[in-house]
């Protein structure tokens, strides 16, 4: 009964709101019948999710970033096949297919990848390689249990790459520390993802104050260091941690924490384009992510471009932008207070002139007009 009643309202749903089906593979853009054509898969996200989410403000980056994958494509005249990496649909259709170039992550990837063995594989690693981030989401795991009794699963290694994956692709895109790539570091090339930014933001400083912090994004809470955030905060009822992604009450509960705590706002889902994201801006000075292991985070960049300024752990992928940052010499409670307190104290003058250097600097290189230039130089670079 229920079943029926959920199946009849996505059906209403789909018809009445003009919402699109996902899962959805979408095939032969760019065809010219006309000419010979190379074919290409590209295996990232959803098309239709992606084309809605823009549509109504998307909360990553991604969604933009695959309709640019889509014209880099294009502009070297490929025939052009999308779907989800990890479409059940996608699995079925992709035999019936002959692709030149394979491009992506995940189960799709890899299958088209199997049943093409003559095409071109492209991996499009967007986080550090499966043994570091292995490596590091285990030792914030193990951290969580030394300090509260508390197992936790892993919630990103594995769930999209695997470790054979960077092995067997004829060549990588990445966007963290090529370096993490060790020797397969020869066939690899770094472009970075975008930020957003809020058109109606300028760079001013009269609200603003040092002893508030944000972070964006609250999914893989102990993956992103949040756990440890909210320990250290609650010794420091004068600081303010701003949360916006997921609701975290369950996540606080299973901590061990109460959900209410008066320094902490659990912010929930903010549109980075609307006027609540503005308010936290206009009145944060720092952009916090003590996370275990990541690629590039567009969140930091997306702080950034509305002049933050970052403190971040050392495997957060900000290396790069070192001049810009702050960084946590490790996961240690005790280590990520004593950064925090040494941030508290710095000069609000010595904030305000860094923010504008952030500001420049951040809008001109987290762009997706950036973005897109970066991986058309690096497909021109590699593809055969």
């Amino acid at each position: 009964m229920f079943g029926e009643i959920k199946k009849k309202l996505k059906n209403f749903l789909i018809m009445h709101m003009d919402l699109q089906p996902l899962d959805r593979f979408v095939s032969d853009i760019n065809l010219d019948c006309t000419k010979q054509q190379k074919r290409v898969l590209i295996a990232y996200v959803d098309y239709f999710r992606a084309s809605r989410d823009v549509a109504v403000g998307a909360a990553h980056t991604n969604r933009y970033e695959l309709f640019q994958i889509i014209q880099c494509f294009i502009r070297f005249g490929y025939v052009i096949d999308v779907c989800a990496y990890d479409s059940e649909e996608a699995e079925k259709l992709i035999d019936k297919k002959g692709y030149d170039v394979v491009f992506g992550m995940g189960e799709v990837f890899r299958a088209a990848a199997k049943k093409n063995k003559d095409a071109y594989t492209v991996l499009y690693l967007t986080e550090n390689p499966y043994e570091v981030s292995l490596e590091k989401e285990r030792e914030r795991i193990d951290y969580l249990f030394e300090r509260r009794g508390i197992e936790w699963k892993l919630y990103r290694t594995g769930r999209v790459f695997e470790k054979a994956d960077e092995e067997q692709a004829a060549a990588i895109i990445c966007m963290g520390d090529i370096n993490c790539l060790g020797r397969l570091s020869e066939k690899a090339c770094r472009i970075l993802p975008s930020g957003f930014f809020n058109r109606e933001y300028s760079n001013r400083f009269e609200k603003k104050k040092k002893e508030n912090f944000l972070m964006l994004g609250t999914a893989g809470f102990v993956h992103k260091g949040a756990d440890i955030l909210v320990e250290v905060f609650k010794k420091h009822p004068e600081w303010q941690l701003f949360l916006c992604g997921h609701d975290i009450s369950d996540i606080l509960k299973k901590l061990g924490h109460n959900t209410s705590i008066a320094n902490i706002h659990d912010c929930g889902y903010i549109d980075v384009k609307g006027t609540d994201f503005l308010k936290l801006v206009q009145k944060c000075v720092y952009i916090l992510l003590p996370s275990c292991s990541e690629g590039t985070p567009t969140a930091v960049l997306t702080g950034m471009r509305h002049g933050m300024v970052p403190i971040v752990s050392r495997e957060a992928g900000m290396g790069f932008a070192a001049q810009h940052c702050f960084f946590f010499d490790d996961y240690k409670i005790e280590s990520i207070e004593r950064k925090i307190t040494e941030a508290v104290e710095v000069p609000m003058e010595q904030l305000e002139k860094k923010s504008n250097e952030i500001f420049q600097y951040a809008n001109e290189q987290f762009t997706i007009e950036h973005f897109t230039e970066q991986l058309y130089h690096a497909l021109a670079e590699i593809l055969p």
